[in-house]
């Protein structure tokens, strides 16, 4: 924006001021969407700040919030900031108990929720955490809470005008969701989310005319950066996606310019184009195939005939610019983080002639220590580090290969602390400040990062070789019969792995084979069993030997956030699965050598 800021409440006020007429944030309704303008936005938080201020809510108190993306939410946090307060999220999607705890944990004043239904869920909170005075519905009204209409018109009664914090006090607290154990609270500053704001738009050619879908959780520190706060210092627009299953719908009718996203939904993407162009068959897939098969050969440096540069024309009229137009024709790049893609789904994305950027970091990390970018990227890297962060890898990590270490950063990026947990914070840090990531990562000669795994996913097979896992089951992934997966061979002399069945793509196999998936016992017959072993041989076929699965366990039950196997963010809880297939796990490896008598 061609300034310096201090703090997140000039970077509102000043776009506020400067975009004022601008449709900001989009809400669907019945008829569309209806946009809030930044002015309109810059009167909110102004109405809301002195709503919670008569609520008692001041410098360094915490507000927390339990909603879906929402305009009221980022209304809510920015308001929160005028007050030198702290913003702290929470997903719909959590546990109760999670909720309590990070109430408890985080001493908040003041707790907003989405609805009347959530309210009369965490009503006895008021009384069960100590520290909490109020509660507050953002949509509807709720017995013993408080409205936001009640809000606003206080806030219009008595307006309170806003204070200013020091650069280095915190925004809020993001809670990690982790795989095991409580959240941890991490501490981000103001000028750690401004540092990160300006590294990206550094990277990324943003203007007020781009336009953006917004589905990541905004509880989430990622969905958050890119899809509120840089709304508001860049001044572009977002739609609020209100049902990420329905995403597709959303793009054809937004046409958006640019996309953040995470692997799972580029995935789910993958498996839908797929899928569509299995079902048209004919022409169009011949189209398809040609085309794909061209570019990849283009893309590797290797010149094609007349005849191939013909048919790539045709096919990208007729076929690819239809793909294309289902995401609303007028998408410049997409984003992705939050995990790793597979080489594979990239260049696939490439191939439609849709770009995608794919960047690293973490929660502590302020979102992104390295990143892809137009004028500088490699495909299956994440990138190089951002102007803000030096990062350097420690080889003396135990199973890492050769050329390998964890990731360390270094910068005004990295979290000033945990909350309340001090000697966990001074665990992670090297001896000369560096945060230790608990990544697993290379460098190659011209300075591209790598990851390649997550050190405390790391096991040690009975032939003496170490596997990391994941990224290992993101390139499984791939598959469109696939949506989940989990690779498994800790101490044992072969891995499997479980896999939990994209169930749409499933029907269109079991129409063809005559498979009854009503039927007990369909996941074990032959068909399934050999449908998957393809699967394994065609996406896992750049595995090494020994972390190819030799088995494929295929799971019934989803996995989901609501019966806790995922974390909000999607990730694997990997010990509460393991423990939950013990026996399917010894059934595999019985009577082998290293395995169960």
């Amino acid at each position: 924006m061609g300034q310096r800021f201090n703090n997140l409440v000039d970077v509102q006020q000043a776009s506020c001021a400067r975009y004022g007429a601008r449709e900001m944030f989009g809400e669907k309704g019945a008829d569309g969407y209806r946009w809030v303008t930044f002015g309109e936005f810059g009167e909110m938080v102004d109405q809301m700040r002195a709503g919670l201020a008569s609520l008692g809510v001041g410098h360094e108190d915490k507000v927390a919030v339990i909603a879906n993306n929402c305009v009221r939410w980022a209304v809510s946090a920015y308001a929160t900031y005028g007050l030198r307060a702290q913003f702290v999220a929470m997903y719909e999607s959590q546990p109760l108990d999670e909720w309590k705890f990070i109430l408890r944990d985080s001493e908040a004043k003041v707790l907003l929720v989405r609805s009347p239904q959530i309210a009369q869920r965490v009503k006895g909170f008021v009384q069960d955490v100590e520290t909490l005075e109020a509660l507050v519905c953002l949509d509807g009204e709720a017995d013993g809470a408080y409205s936001y209409a009640d809000l606003i018109r206080r806030g219009k009664r008595n307006p309170v005008p806003s204070m200013k914090p020091s650069p280095d006090e915190p925004f809020g607290l993001i809670y990690t969701s982790g795989t095991t154990g409580n959240p941890k609270g991490v501490i981000l500053t103001h000028n750690n989310l401004i540092t990160q704001m300006e590294s990206v738009e550094d990277l990324l050619d943003l203007s007020p005319e781009d336009r953006s879908l917004s589905f990541l959780p905004w509880g989430h520190l990622m969905g958050q950066i890119v899809e509120v706060h840089l709304v508001v210092y860049k001044g572009f627009s977002a739609a609020i996606v209100p049902d990420p299953m329905k995403i597709i719908e959303d793009f054809s009718l937004i046409r958006p310019t640019i996309f953040f996203s995470v692997p799972k939904l580029l995935n789910r993407f993958h498996e839908v184009v797929l899928g569509a162009i299995h079902k048209k068959g004919g022409l169009a897939k011949l189209l398809f195939d040609k085309c794909m098969t061209a570019r990849a050969q283009l893309r590797e440096g290797r010149d094609i005939g007349l005849k191939d540069r013909v048919t790539v024309a045709v096919a990208d009229r007729l076929v690819m610019s239809k793909i294309r137009d289902r995401f609303g024709g007028r998408l410049r790049w997409m984003t992705s983080g939050g995990a790793a893609l597979s080489r594979e789904l990239i260049e696939f994305m490439e191939c439609l002639g849709l770009s995608v950027y794919e960047g690293y970091g973490l929660t502590e990390t302020t979102m992104a220590l390295t990143f892809n970018t137009k004028d500088e990227r490699r495909i299956g890297s994440v990138g190089k580090p951002v102007k803000a962060a030096r990062v350097v890898l420690d080889k003396s990590v135990e199973g890492a290969r050769e050329n390998e270490g964890e990731i360390v950063a270094y910068g005004p990026l990295i979290t000033v602390g945990y909350h309340k947990l001090p000697e966990l914070f001074a665990e992670s840090l090297t001896e000369d400040g560096g945060f230790r990531t608990g990544d697993l990562g290379r460098f190659d000669d011209d300075g591209y990062l790598y990851v390649t795994g997550r050190i405390k996913e790391l096991y040690k097979m009975t032939n003496g070789r170490y596997v990391a896992p994941s990224l290992l089951e993101e390139q499984l992934k791939q598959s469109r019969y696939v949506a989940h997966a989990m690779i498994f061979g800790d101490n044992r002399p072969y891995n499997i792995v479980f896999i939990v069945p994209e169930m749409e793509a499933m029907g269109d196999f079991a129409q063809d084979q005559g498979l009854d998936l009503g039927r007990k016992g369909w996941e074990r017959s032959d068909p399934v069993q050999a449908l998957f072993k393809k699967e394994i041989d065609t996406f896992c076929g750049d595995f090494k030997t020994y972390e190819k699965p030799m088995k494929a366990v295929v799971i019934t039950d989803d996995w989901t956030q609501e019966n806790g196997l995922l974390t909000p963010t999607l990730k694997l809880k990997r010990r509460k699965l393991v423990d939950m297939y013990s026996e399917l796990i010894a059934e595999q490896y019985t009577g082998e050598p290293g395995g169960t008598p």
